[in-house]
């Protein structure tokens, strides 16, 4: 399962993210899906009337995303539902740091705890 679990996660990043793809959101992330974190305010869902409005939030981030954004995985630690990954996200000459811990439940990534930190590139 943790396999799997990292696999889903890494799809978020790369195929739905870097690759520009909202339409993999509902594929890939809980109706009920929750952020935490610096900037999650918009992704934090309280009911279900901001659920829809939530994972449209992260489709819409995708839509505008800068064009030249790009996410790497640089290590990913799995241990039953949750996945760590540490990602270097650039974009426009500058480049941010993250932790991310997601956890996932029936295939879904259904929260998401994270840090960033800046740092020029």
């Amino acid at each position: 399962m943790s396999e799997a679990n990292k696999e889903l996660v890494r799809r978020f990043f790369e195929d739905a993210y870097t690759g520009g793809n909202p339409e993999l959101v509902d594929e890939i992330m809980s109706p009920g899906y929750l952020a935490h974190g610096p900037g999650a305010e918009v992704l934090t869902l309280e009911s279900d009337g901001a659920r829809a409005q939530g994972l449209e939030a992260v489709k819409n981030s995708i839509e505008n995303k800068p064009s030249d954004i790009e996410v790497l995985i640089d290590q990913q630690v799995a241990e039953g539902d949750t996945v760590v990954s540490r990602i270097t996200m650039s974009a426009g000459g500058n480049s941010w740091v993250a932790v991310a811990f997601q956890r996932i439940e029936n295939s879904k990534i259904v929260e998401t705890w994270r840090i960033a930190n800046n740092r020029r590139a």
